[in-house]
């Protein structure tokens, strides 16, 4: 049997992208990770270090090359 996917979502505060991610993951009941790049310099630079400059962003934990950058309904739907 696989272990379902697990995701770290790169957030901050006052993101409108990120709670309504974060509310598909919920109602989803997909495990996560919130990591906040606003108190995380490591994070925010892994996130810049992806290419993007826009959050959320998701990355799948067991397979670190399958991220994504953004409010993605086409992404969010397979979850």
């Amino acid at each position: 049997m696989n272990k379902p996917a697990t995701f770290i979502i790169y957030s901050k505060p006052g993101c409108g992208d990120c709670v309504r991610t974060l509310s598909i993951f919920i109602s989803k009941k997909v495990e996560f990770t919130i990591v906040d790049v606003t108190e995380d310099p490591a994070a925010e630079a892994f996130v810049i270090g992806l290419g993007y400059r826009q959050l959320p962003v998701v990355v799948q934990a067991e397979d670190p090359n399958n991220h994504w950058s953004g409010m993605r309904l086409d992404k969010l739907v397979g979850l």
